[in-house]
């Protein structure tokens, strides 16, 4: 979260999120054995991805930088080669209409 304050601060042109994943996945990869990582996703399909119970982004990280249309970059420490997930003001109107699937536990609605 504070990257993403002094990221907003100098007006940087993108913030990257080093992690232990390669980005954000369809589903919680370690309990998912077939989920993907999503190569492209707006900043509003992260936000609600990251509410719901995908760990990979802490929710208010996204607010300074949406604010300054500051592109987000989730990458991997452990596998650097890896592309991750690039978050942006644009979706990527590919015709997939789920993007991801997030859970928290004990919680029904």
């Amino acid at each position: 979260y504070t990257a993403a304050i002094y990221a907003a601060a100098v007006d940087a042109d993108i913030l990257e999120i080093w992690t232990d994943v390669s980005g954000m996945y369809t589903a919680n990869p370690k309990m998912v054995k077939q989920a993907k990582a999503i190569p492209h996703i707006s900043y509003e399909e992260a936000m609600e991805l990251s509410h719901f119970g995908a760990k990979v982004l802490y929710p208010p990280t996204i607010q300074p930088v949406l604010s300054k249309g500051i592109s987000i970059v989730i990458k991997n420490t452990f596998s650097p080669e890896e592309k991750g997930t690039l978050i942006t003001k644009s979706k990527n109107e590919k015709g997939k209409t789920v993007r991801g699937i997030s859970h928290i536990g004990n919680i029904a609605l």
